[in-house]
């Protein structure tokens, strides 16, 4: 017989969790519950007003207090409300607008669609399930044994149940006294005659029976005699199920414990990490292979994969992976609260025996599952469909919610498509009549992607509409981009906001001036520091060079020192012929250059640096000097072919030396 633990943290912050472990430490079972949540609505019981009847539906909406109506179907709604008994008559002859009932959440919200609804209500208690409005008494179909239902059958013909309601037995309730049974009973039927008087006195919409809350409620439905110990973590919590078990169940309140550890409880027991997994695409299986569950608005899809998995041949690797699979997604159902119609693809096997080995193994494995399952066999493409009751919302619904980037999509479109479908809308705004200017929101990313690349685009459109664009960057931040058309004629130039600080005409503006008269000034600076040295302390220059450069530029003044020094070039020459090898290696660098050509400030590359940080410094010019670097070396190896010397040699003596990094280009 198997061991089980139950966990309860209900110490942290708003949230209570309870989880279930086997002896080996294993997660079986696990339930999240955020105090005072609107959507912990599943089994809630609502007074409500019919509000629309959809005969084209075969259902009707009803107001029952919560965010979105209600769907009630004909066939949930309970003879006692129908106005007419005349079966002739189709349903939405036999009730009306306005009419009130009372209505339980069988199906909590989904997305979109509204709670599902049943005026066939139901109350649980620890052995049994009462039923107000029916006159049915038995016993659940999960007790299977012959000997045990006529056991059951025994008891229930003994106890005693108010005349027009019924009730069906729990397989909790197996081996249970007549005294217990009927306790249980008696409790249920006093909390129905309290909400059947109030709901006389209240209005359509309010709540008049609150499920038992996580913890309560996996006690109900979970605790057996297989379990061996309880440990709660918080004082409150610990007391308050220690005074169920005295009133329920005082055999067992002994097993009720309150953990004192200094470390949190699931931390403690390894059951984080196990919960984390729940939320996890890809589930590893233990000889190597996987399992992948997607999960979309029609059904759950399970893909079984191999990976590693070795066997003798394939038909045997494929029994055993599919084989670990089985059990694997009979337990992921249960702890992600996966519900509906669920298609799984096992690994293709070619012998049928070995198929319905997998078949009768999942099917032992769902056996522990308290929820309707209906299974057919696995088919010749290797799939097999299920149908799992949906109690409850997944875990994965209600705890996760869709990127707002790729929209529930998984993935994004790439900057450059992303740009030009930015661009193409911006056109579409600023060609309305009357738009004098435009804000775009949008991240860091696309916004840099603009600047550098499409610049000339953005530039043309203000310039052809007379209007002006300005980019606000989310640094940080994946956003979908946001508009902000600001009308007004063409004469409203006064009248504009202020630029927003990555403003394409503000930028350029400040790139043509402040920002290109400081560039020119700085390679001045390191061109007259260069051309001020003397052949001797060129000659005898050590590495590295003083910092008044760049480390950039003191990788291609030491590269050039080398080349000097490898080769000797000064030896013998005329001092005129040393100027004018000094003026042709120096000249075709980056602090070697004559005359500064007029820059475009449309061609300037932004980066977030010099977006944010002020002035543009060596590093926002690491592409322009990559490029004069690129000439650089044309020269270096255009003196070299002069020489009997390699190349290469060169290259690894640069490389060698201290001033070399390795991101560098040579």
């Amino acid at each position: 017989m198997n061991k089980y633990k139950l966990l309860i943290n209900a110490k942290d912050f708003d949230e209570i969790r309870v989880a279930m472990v086997n002896e080996d430490g294993v997660l079986e079972q696990v339930d999240f519950e955020t105090i005072g949540k609107q959507h912990n609505a599943l089994g809630n019981i609502y007074k409500a007003s019919i509000t629309a009847i959809e005969p084209s539906l075969q259902a009707t909406f009803v107001d029952y207090g919560g965010s979105r109506h209600g769907f009630l179907p004909f066939n949930e709604i309970h003879p006692r409300y129908f106005l007419n008994n005349d079966r002739r008559l189709p349903v939405e002859k036999r009730v009306q607008l306005g009419q009130e009932l009372l209505v339980q959440v069988a199906r909590e919200e989904i997305g979109q669609k509204g709670a599902y609804m049943t005026t066939f209500l139901s109350l649980a208690g620890r052995y049994l399930v009462m039923m107000p409005f029916s006159k049915r008494i038995g016993i659940s179909r999960k007790i299977e044994d012959n000997e045990e239902r006529a056991s059951l059958r025994k008891v229930v013909d003994k106890v005693t149940v108010p005349h027009g309601m019924g009730y069906i037995i729990r397989t909790a309730g197996l081996g249970k006294s007549e005294d217990q049974i009927q306790r249980d009973i008696n409790v249920l039927v006093s909390t129905w005659r309290e909400m059947e008087a109030r709901s006389k006195e209240v209005p359509s919409g309010s709540l008049l029976y609150r499920e038992d809350n996580v913890v309560n409620r996996t006690i109900r439905d979970y605790f057996t005699e297989e379990v061996t110990e309880i440990l709660i973590d918080e004082q409150s919590a610990y007391e308050e199920i220690r005074a169920y078990f005295m009133r329920l169940m005082p055999k067992y309140a002994h097993i009720v414990k309150l953990y004192r550890g200094k470390a949190p409880i699931f931390s403690k027991y390894q059951i984080e990490d196990q919960v984390e997994k729940i939320f996890s695409r890809k589930i590893k299986l233990p000889s190597g292979g996987s399992i992948v569950i997607e999960q979309t608005e029609a059904l759950v899809v399970i893909d079984v994969n191999s990976g590693k998995t070795a066997e003798g041949n394939l038909e045997l690797t494929a029994l055993k992976t599919n084989m670990e699979a089985a059990e694997e997604l009979a337990r992921q159902l249960r702890l992600r609260d996966l519900g509906g119609l669920i298609v799984i693809d096992f690994i293709d096997m070619r012998e049928r025996r070995n198929s319905q080995d997998v078949e009768n193994r999942l099917r032992d494995c769902l056996k522990e599952d308290k929820a309707r399952i209906t299974m057919t066999s696995v088919s010749r493409f290797g799939l097999l469909e299920m149908s799992r009751q949906r109690i409850k919302t997944s875990k994965e619904i209600k705890h996760y919610e869709d990127c707002p980037v790729c929209r529930g999509l998984g993935r994004v479109k790439t900057l450059e498509t992303q740009g030009l479908d930015l661009l193409r809308r911006m056109k579409q705004l600023v060609s309305g009549s009357y738009v004098r200017g435009l804000n775009v929101s949008l991240s860091e990313d696309l916004g840099l992607y603009l600047l550098n690349h499409r610049r000339k685009e953005v530039l043309e459109l203000e310039q052809k509409f007379s209007c002006d664009i300005q980019l606000q960057l989310k640094v940080g931040q994946h956003v979908t981009p946001r508009f902000e058309v600001i009308k007004g004629s063409s004469e409203d130039k006064e009248a504009m906001p202020k630029p927003a600080p990555l403003s394409l005409a503000s930028m350029a503006a400040s790139m043509s001036e402040k920002d290109l008269n400081e560039k020119r000034d700085y390679r001045e600076e390191k061109i007259e520091a260069v051309r001020a040295m003397t052949f001797d302390e060129l000659r005898a220059a050590e590495i590295p060079v003083p910092s008044a450069l760049s480390p950039f530029d003191q990788f291609n003044f030491t590269m050039r020192v080398l080349m000097m020094k490898r080769f000797g070039l000064y030896e013998g020459m005329t001092e005129v012929f040393k100027d004018a090898i000094c003026e042709k290696v120096m000249g075709s660098g980056p602090f070697g250059k004559g005359e500064e050509e007029e820059e475009d400030p449309s061609s300037l590359a932004v980066t977030e640096e010099n977006v944010d940080d002020g002035p543009m410094d060596d590093a926002d010019y690491a592409d322009e000097d990559e490029d004069e670097t690129e000439s650089s070396i044309e020269v270096v190896e255009t003196i070299l072919e002069e020489d009997e010397s390699s190349l290469s040699d060169f290259r690894d003596e640069i490389e060698e030396s201290e001033a070399f990094e390795p991101d560098m280009e040579v």
